[in-house]
């Protein structure tokens, strides 16, 4: 039995009211047959069980409760009503949509949060495009986490269960141990100005300990921007080795003299003498194990998924199934706000007003909307708001049948330079959504085959989007 929730339109202007409790789910009801699509979301399909003028977020504490209720009613496989018993065999699951995903685990999110877990939104922030620090268990049991410059290559995330998170803190215990003092010579990781700023202020330390005092202040005048510390620390640790196919401070690429540097910091000894080939792998072993050490405190200072949380205790995360509706709706939103936003870079507003005008044009054309869709600038004027679009109205422009037009998109938003990755892109995201949305059951083949379409729409959104 799946238990969703959502919000739903009134007769007032203006006025939602957001519905919990069991929902219908299945391919052949009535409701579905009529749309003919098995993504139906018709209202009649819910049974209220929690309802109120209020958005998702402040009704999660009540639909805790409702989930424990029904998993308690799930484990003794009875119920009462009206003082009658029923035996009943029920197993429950939670339907989520990416922005309720979010709300409900506080992990997770859609084109409109900045906390960004879906592919399109969080790949390139916050290190997360990176992979799980050291790989997933997977690449680890075949030993393909790193390729042979020492960079990782798995980009993957495992599930936090719980059997997961206690193998994740013994194995952040094995890394404090095996990287007992984190140089300063070294990049770190961060996740907000704050980490940054704290990041700087420990390497404020000899010949840089004069930066300390404006390092240091976080309002008024002389306050360094986000920019300019990251600017800073990359100075600071610009000498160090590195996971990196540069040649300056690449391990594997670097002068041996870089090399021996690096492992002088670390008050790792070797001799004069030695194979620099042999030295540049046992840094490169030490800088993979540095990178996951303190990657991984990120991700351990991370208790949302702590089954001892209040979140986790009505249900695990295991029975969350994602909505495969809101999952294309928004990676559609995204793909059109990154064109859009593109079509703004280096530009002033009077300068990308006739090209943005232009892509309207277009995508109204593609996806069947009204004139009086459009962009809507930000509070600085320096770029376009992120798109809002409905599911009927977004799986229209994205069809093989329309990739002359999303190139056309692409060549007004992009440089030259960057258009032919963005139409790579483009046209193997179209296969991918393609598969995604079938409104047939997956064969064993589609599953694999869904998976490899997946993979590589990531990789070329890191890569050139």
């Amino acid at each position: 039995m799946p238990l969703t929730g959502d919000a739903v339109r009134t007769s007032q202007r203006g006025t939602v009211v957001t519905v919990l409790g069991p929902k219908l789910a299945d391919r052949c009801l009535v409701k579905q047959e009529q749309t003919g699509k098995t993504m139906c979301q018709s209202s009649g399909m819910y049974t209220p069980a929690v309802a109120g003028f209020m958005d998702e977020k402040e009704l999660m504490p009540w639909f805790h409760r409702l989930v424990a209720e029904f998993l308690r009613i799930e484990e003794q496989q009875y119920c009462f009503v009206n003082g009658k018993k029923y035996t009943v065999h029920l197993h429950i699951s939670v339907i989520a949509d990416l922005s309720f995903l979010h709300k409900y685990t506080e992990r997770g999110g859609g084109s409109h949060t900045s906390n960004c877990f879906c592919i399109l939104c969080g790949a390139l922030r916050n290190f997360r495009h990176l992979g799980y620090p050291g790989g997933c268990w997977d690449c680890r049991a075949r030993g393909i986490v790193y390729g042979e410059d020492g960079i990782q290559i798995c980009d993957h995330y495992d599930v936090c269960t719980a059997e997961f998170l206690a193998w994740q803190t013994n194995r952040y215990a094995e890394l404090c141990k095996l990287v007992p003092e984190f140089p300063l010579s070294s990049l770190p990781v961060w996740e907000d100005v704050a980490q940054l700023r704290v990041e700087c202020l420990k390497r404020c330390v000899g010949p840089l300990a004069g930066f300390r005092s404006q390092i240091s202040k976080t309002s008024g005048k002389g306050k360094m921007t986000a920019q300019e510390l990251s600017d800073w620390i990359m100075k600071a640790t610009r000498d160090d080795a590195t996971l990196s196919n540069s040649q300056l401070t690449g391990v594997m690429y670097c002068p041996i003299r870089v090399v021996h540097g690096s492992l002088t910091s670390r008050k790792v000894s070797f001799s004069n003498r030695a194979n620099s080939t042999a030295l540049r792998v046992q840094l490169r072993d030490i800088l993979q194990l540095e990178q996951e050490y303190s990657r991984m405190t990120l991700h351990m200072k991370d208790q949302r998924f702590n089954p001892e949380q209040g979140i986790m205790k009505s249900v695990r995360v295991e029975r969350i199934i994602l909505c495969l509706l809101h999952l294309p709706m928004r990676t559609h939103e995204k793909v059109l706000s990154l064109l859009l936003q593109h079509a703004c870079h280096n530009r002033l507003p009077k300068k990308s007003t006739p090209i943005l005008d232009e892509m309207v044009t277009i995508i109204r054309s593609l996806g069947k909307l009204k004139n009086t869709w459009t962009y809507k600038w930000n509070k600085t004027s320096t770029s376009v708001e992120k798109v809002k679009l409905h599911w009927d109205q977004s799986k229209h422009i994205f069809k093989e049948k329309n990739m002359e037009g999303l190139q056309t998109l692409i060549r007004l938003a992009v440089h030259p330079s960057e258009a032919a990755s963005w139409i790579l892109f483009m046209e193997q995201y179209i296969r991918f959504i393609h598969l995604l949305t079938v409104s047939r059951d997956y064969t064993d083949a589609d599953i694999v085959l869904l998976e490899k379409y997946q993979n590589e729409t990531y990789r070329l959104l890191k890569v050139h989007c």
